[in-house]
């Protein structure tokens, strides 16, 4: 028996070209849609000098990091999908998700801890100071 976690063995041949078209294409629009974002925030950064003076796009910006070493992460699996045996490939691939998610699950409870307080303790036309 094959002890990998990961086997397309169960499927057909159609539905592993479907997956793997997948998995590709929602790779590639995390990755792009990443890409815009920090892209938007470093033109208006260097336009307006506003990554300073916002903690929410801060920590948009670390999310959107975040997603994108996963997305990244990801497009290494269609690489595994095709049944290659490298290991190398999967253990980072492995590492880069495990950092990539777990990032993004405490940067996203940092922006609702942020956004909670905010709301707790600003007046609603205040803007938060960073300290």
């Amino acid at each position: 028996m094959d002890n990998t976690v990961w086997s397309t063995a169960n499927y057909t041949e159609p539905q592993n070209k479907a997956l793997i078209a997948t998995s590709f294409s929602c790779a590639g629009l995390t990755i792009v849609c990443s890409l815009g974002f920090l892209l938007y925030v470093l033109i208006q950064t260097i336009r307006r000098k506003i990554f300073s003076h916002y903690m929410s796009l801060r920590l948009l910006t670390y999310i959107e990091i975040s997603a994108l070493i996963s997305a990244i992460a990801d497009l290494y699996s269609i690489d595994l999908l095709t049944n290659s045996e490298n290991n190398a490939l999967c253990v980072t691939q492995g590492i880069q998700i495990q950092f990539g998610e777990t990032a993004s699950i405490l940067w996203t409870f940092c922006l609702s801890f942020f956004i909670i307080s905010t709301l707790l303790t600003k007046s609603p036309g205040e803007k938060a100071k960073v300290v």
